[in-house]
């Protein structure tokens, strides 16, 4: 897309979890036609020298004071720009909890705790951000009629279907969905979950007409199927011979997801190596106190866990983003044996699982992912290698041949 800058002045603004390296990839273009702007991006990612922009810090997964008070400098310097003027916005996964607003009879400890309960109960991003959106007077396309000059918005997709109303709340997006709708997915999920129903009397209704439509266009940058195909292509040059991306993105829970690969590991009976690669979110739910870890962590010990033994495979399983729920980590890589060397470590997977505590697991175990945030955000990938025949052996561990090279094998 290509911007017509020759009347106007340029600004640059931004949320979510990649903001900052996609506000740097634009300055590296345009730099000399930006006048300013601000990126809110989450506590302890990098910021990349994105100046002459104002860096603002917000918290994630679940919104804080911090992210409220940021959302409004952000929202002020936004009003301060003028209809001459041409704001290229960069919105990634991360931004429901970064820009938020509170609706009138809130408060943003309120919704903190609410956010933080949805995330936790396996219930898919679609209809958490459909609370969100009835929730903060920036989402549902509402900051869009606060912005008095034509916006561009760049778009990192974390949402399976690409759907712009739904990624990062849809801020600029014009939103279908309902406050009736809203209530309905609160009350479903009401059980155990703090202040859901407090709220549900202050959701507010989204505009379905925006005045300013008309001057606002998304561009999808990337999503998750091109992260995947980008995989492959990185994969195929490595030597891999047998490369497969499945185009149907992950959108099961944890469950329904380990069956679904161990039948592909139990039913592979082809005598080359292959590489599976998938892409998407699983759903989690998440226990009333969980440990360290994420989604990802967790896939691979269940995976682990239920194929304890089996040869032949390896599974490796990260976050795009570089960070798999409250752990360091990004995910894992394990294989049939992973199990095995646990229980000889003395650690106790199952108990892990139990817990949701899989990040000490796989920390001992020198098996986790640890890659710092990525500045990137484009869902999950996994990574399924299989090489049937072949007997599991780390490079750290010696066969009893290699231990006594003197003594005979018995074949």
């Amino acid at each position: 897309m290509k911007l017509d800058l020759s009347r106007q002045s340029l600004w640059v603004f931004g949320a979510g979890k990649a903001a900052a390296s996609m506000a740097k990839g634009v300055l590296d273009k345009l730099e000399p036609q930006v006048r300013g702007g601000a990126v809110l991006i989450p506590e302890g990612v990098d910021a990349l020298g994105v100046e002459p922009l104002r860096v603002l810090r917000g918290t994630h997964p679940s919104p804080t004071q911090k992210s409220a008070q940021a959302t409004q400098t952000l929202v002020s310097m936004l009003k301060a720009c003028s209809p001459r003027d041409h704001v290229i916005f960069v919105l990634s996964g991360g931004a429901s909890s970064l820009l938020v607003d509170p609706v009138d009879g809130v408060s943003i400890d309120q919704l903190g705790r609410l956010s933080q309960a949805l995330l936790g109960a396996g219930i898919p991003i679609e209809q958490i951000n459909t609370v969100r959106k009835h929730l903060s007077k920036v989402s549902g396309g509402q900051l869009l009629n606060q912005v008095p000059c034509e916006i561009s918005v760049f778009v990192l997709s974390d949402v399976c279907g690409n759907d712009f109303s739904v990624i990062g709340s849809g801020p600029f997006a014009k939103d279908l969905s309902t406050r009736e709708q809203a209530r309905q997915i609160l009350r479903r999920a009401s059980e155990g979950m703090p202040d859901s129903l407090a709220v549900a009397d202050a959701l507010i209704e989204t505009p379905k007409e925006l005045s300013r439509a008309a001057r606002a266009r998304h561009v999808l940058v990337a999503d998750h199927a091109a992260l995947a195909n980008v995989a492959g292509e990185v994969a195929r040059n490595a030597g891999f011979k047998s490369v497969t991306v499945d185009s149907r993105p992950v959108t099961e829970d944890l469950e329904q997801l380990v069956r679904r690969y161990s039948q592909l590991i139990v039913d592979s009976n082809e005598p080359q190596e292959r590489l599976l690669i998938f892409y998407g979110e699983p759903v989690v739910r998440l226990p009333a106190r969980p440990g360290r870890g994420g989604r990802s962590q967790h896939l691979g010990l269940m995976l682990a866990q239920t194929l304890k033994g089996v040869p032949g495979w390896t599974f490796l399983a990260g976050c795009s983003d570089g960070v798999d729920g409250t752990s360091k980590f990004a995910g894992c890589v394990v294989d049939g044996d992973s199990y095995d060397r646990a229980k000889r470590e003395g650690i106790d997977v199952d108990q892990a699982l139990e817990t949701f505590n899989s990040a000490e697991v796989h920390e001992k175990l020198g098996q986790a992912l640890d890659i710092g945030p990525s500045g990137n955000n484009l869902l999950d990938l996994h990574l399924l290698h299989l090489v049937k025949g072949l007997e599991i052996r780390h490079p750290h561990e010696e066969t009893d041949h290699e231990r006594h090279p003197k003594r005979k094998r018995q074949d």
